[in-house]
């Protein structure tokens, strides 16, 4: 809830599609509908920027990860700025096919990017850095036109 939305120039939502965009933008939806802002049935591959309806309102971007289009989560965003050539990425898949052949997960396997991203950083130079860092690091890639498209067409045009 806005308590004071004159006093907030711009709000970012950045969260998970998980496993159905049309329920996370109807929960979406259905929160920010009543300040005024219209949230459409489906988003483009460059998310949504969008005015509210009420004077003074600040404006509101949304990005569904991991690209407004397919579903996913963060930990899919990550994968896909990892090089797919990469041998490390290659062996952290086929260990997790063989556990989860075997049935040895702990996980669900809906949560199989997320054993896959950390199984490969925790394998790097410095094992088990957090994604962000890992970016920032160049251990995953921010130019991969994925970043760039989250960066340049999403994350600078909201705040300016």
């Amino acid at each position: 809830m806005l308590t004071n939305p004159t006093n907030v120039k711009t709000i970012g939502i950045i969260i998970d599609a998980d496993n159905d965009i049309r329920v996370r933008l109807d929960q979406i939806r259905s929160i920010v509908k009543p300040y005024g802002y219209d949230i459409p049935n489906e988003l483009q591959h460059s998310g949504l920027i969008c005015p509210s309806s009420q004077p003074d309102y600040p404006k509101l971007g949304l990005w569904l990860m991991p690209d407004n289009i397919h579903l996913g989560m963060v930990e899919d965003f990550a994968l896909s700025l990892a090089s797919t050539d990469d041998a490390l990425l290659m062996e952290a898949e086929d260990e997790l096919q063989r556990i989860e052949e075997a049935g040895n997960n702990l996980y669900p396997l809906i949560h199989h990017s997320k054993a896959k991203i950390h199984t490969y950083l925790a394998w790097q130079e410095e094992p088990g850095c957090p994604i962000g860092l890992s970016i920032t690091k160049h251990m995953l890639d921010p130019n991969h036109p994925i970043a760039q498209n989250f960066v340049q067409n999403w994350l600078v045009p909201l705040f300016q």
